[in-house]
């Protein structure tokens, strides 16, 4: 988040990302972050940490931030943490 860097940023969402009803996928998604305010606010959701949450049976994660859209992390088969969704409006 710091480095503002997409390509890795990509890297770390899963690639059934889902923004829980925009239709965009992880690459659409990402192709969007131009704006500096998008990059503020999920740095500083990022920053507020995460607490469990209960998303398709899986370990997952949810960003304690809830004055803008919690991101959503869910543990992987590969054995990472991966970002695979939004909540929010």
């Amino acid at each position: 988040m710091n480095k503002k860097d997409l390509v890795a940023l990509r890297s770390m969402m899963s690639d059934d990302f889902t923004d829980n009803g925009g239709g965009a996928t992880a690459s659409d998604w990402v192709k969007g972050l131009n704006d500096a305010a998008i990059w503020r606010d999920h740095k500083a959701s990022v920053a507020s940490g995460t607490r469990p949450f209960k998303y398709e049976g899986r370990p997952t994660r949810i960003t304690k931030d809830e004055d803008y859209h919690q991101l959503i992390f869910v543990f992987g088969k590969d054995g990472h943490w991966r970002w695979a969704a939004m909540m929010g409006d």
